[in-house]
């Protein structure tokens, strides 16, 4: 609950100076597919902020997306630097946008095999997944009933996408500024 923004502060305070306009990036569960930059507290707590893992079970480098303390404190954290960033640019508007994290998913992996995720991916597919991805093989059913060989990756993009669009509208609903994402 405790934040330092000084850096931020500097930098904002810096293109002022020279008169530009900032993007800036905001990286807490997933910057270039990991959890490098979170906290050590994050890292040292896999009970309580899961790793993904593979069909065998291991953990992977990066956060799953199944992980509601990861959302709830990645949430928490976003909210309070958008928070911070209208007290100190909401006249000037220096920053332009926020990118909320950075090239989600991973490397090798090609999804969550935890149970969370498995519990998820066994269920019938959502149906505003299949109002927008038209399905392969089956009108309805599972991820791996509609969808074959493109299961994993879809659910994938899926289990990642209204995790970064709840901490985005948090963040939002404080600071409102465009956001996007890259993955």
């Amino acid at each position: 609950g405790r934040f330092d923004f000084s850096f931020v502060d500097t930098l904002v305070q810096q293109a002022r100076q020279q008169n530009k306009r900032l993007v800036l990036l905001w990286f807490a569960t997933w910057k270039n597919t990991s959890a490098q930059y979170t906290p050590a507290w994050v890292k040292l707590a896999p009970q309580r902020f899961p790793a993904m893992r593979d069909k065998d079970g291991k953990a992977s480098y990066c956060l799953s997306p199944f992980g509601t303390e990861t959302l709830k404190h990645d949430k928490r954290a976003f909210v309070a630097f958008m928070g911070h960033l209208k007290k100190i640019d909401a006249e000037q508007r220096t920053v332009l946008m926020v990118q909320v994290e950075n090239e989600v998913g991973t490397y090798g992996l090609v999804r969550d095999f935890g149970p969370a995720a498995e519990a998820a991916f066994n269920q019938p597919v959502p149906a505003a997944v299949l109002a927008r991805q038209k399905p392969k093989l089956a009108a309805t059913g599972s991820w791996r009933q509609v969808y074959g060989d493109y299961a994993d990756e879809y659910f994938h993009a899926w289990a990642i996408a209204p995790y970064i669009g709840e901490i985005a509208a948090a963040g939002r609903a404080v600071y409102d500024l465009p956001m996007y994402v890259n993955n």
